[in-house]
């Protein structure tokens, strides 16, 4: 399993099912000649302080095709950690703050240290904190400025927005006014990640959605050009409490020293 990209989707969304959760995803962006009923709406952002979810997961990518069990925790605007396990046995373990991540893996007993500039490079996609924490979480990931308009297209909103090298499309939906489906573009590379959310439940006082399906596609990539990530989040809760982001890093970095020799 290669980490960086692993990771990426795992990034952008947060099911072990055969099953299809959707009845499919929504590549093509909506027509320019639709953009024309300029509409004022508030988006029902997920509110919260400190997030915690127990998901299952299943990635897929060519011959790949991988079962596992993801927990998640994040502090607002501060630090999301995540432990993925595998089989029984703990496969990676991650520790982001908002100008760094830290990955250890088990089965390689090594840790690694990376930039979200470095991250970006490897996997070719523009990545930073808030777009990795609004998508955990099902909130939009970019912040709206004056200029970004929404507009109403049948039985949804889209607002389209543009911040440097990423050219992010959302869709709320008309009743619930929470986002429903992300389209995130690459601009210099034509890489485009989809991401739709699903099956919306009560998690206290919040609206929040249980399953997320995420397609990555690239441009030009050989082998197999699409990723993707199915997530069915089987608990999910908003503690009042800050939750334990427990990463040993001296323990960490001891065995992979000893990796090393």
């Amino acid at each position: 399993m290669k980490i960086p990209l692993f990771l990426l989707l795992i990034f952008f969304l947060l099911s072990s099912c055969h099953k299809t959760i959707f009845s499919g995803l929504k590549h093509t962006s909506v027509n320019d000649s639709l953009l024309t009923d300029e509409v004022k709406i508030r988006v029902k952002e997920t509110n919260y302080k400190y997030f915690a979810a127990k998901s299952k997961i299943r990635y897929q990518n060519g011959e790949e095709d991988i079962n596992a069990v993801l927990q998640s925790r994040i502090s607002k605007d501060s630090v999301i950690w995540f432990r993925l396990e595998k089989l029984s046995f703990e496969g990676l373990r991650a520790l982001i703050r908002k100008d760094s991540l830290f990955l250890w893996e088990e089965q390689e007993n090594k840790l690694q240290e990376l930039s979200f500039d470095s991250l970006s490079r490897l996997v070719n996609f523009n990545l930073d904190f808030r777009m990795l924490q609004a998508a955990l979480t099902g909130n939009m990931p970019l912040i709206p400025t004056s200029q970004d308009k929404f507009f109403k297209v049948k039985d949804e909103y889209v607002m389209r927005q543009t911040q440097g090298r990423i050219k992010v499309e959302n869709y709320i939906n008309e009743k619930t006014l929470k986002l429903t489906r992300l389209i995130v573009t690459e601009t210099t590379t034509g890489n485009t990640l989809t991401i739709e959310y699903g099956e919306f439940l009560s998690a206290g006082t919040e609206l929040f959605p249980y399953k997320i399906i995420a397609n990555l596609t690239y441009k030009s990539r050989p082998g197999s050009p699409v990723s993707t990530l199915y997530i069915e989040h089987q608990k999910v809760d908003f503690p009042e409490n800050e939750p334990a982001f427990s990463f040993n890093f001296e323990k960490y970095r001891k065995k992979d020293k000893k990796t090393e020799k």
